[in-house]
């Protein structure tokens, strides 16, 4: 079974390995709570203008 820890305790973890280029603790919550709503991490898809040009073939 999984072990759920708060956002600030998963932050101190990720800071040993990452230092101080290690997300915020508000981040984790957004990410953690994401992920509970859609079983992903990924960004969801958004309407309008691509961020990027896609070479058609």
């Amino acid at each position: 079974m999984a072990k759920f820890e708060s956002p600030t305790v998963i932050r101190r973890k990720l800071q040993v390995g990452f230092g101080n280029k290690t997300p915020s603790v508000v981040s984790i919550q957004a990410t953690f709570e994401r992920f509970c709503e859609t079983d992903t991490v990924e960004d969801r898809e958004r309407s309008g203008r691509p961020s990027k040009i896609t070479e058609e073939k």
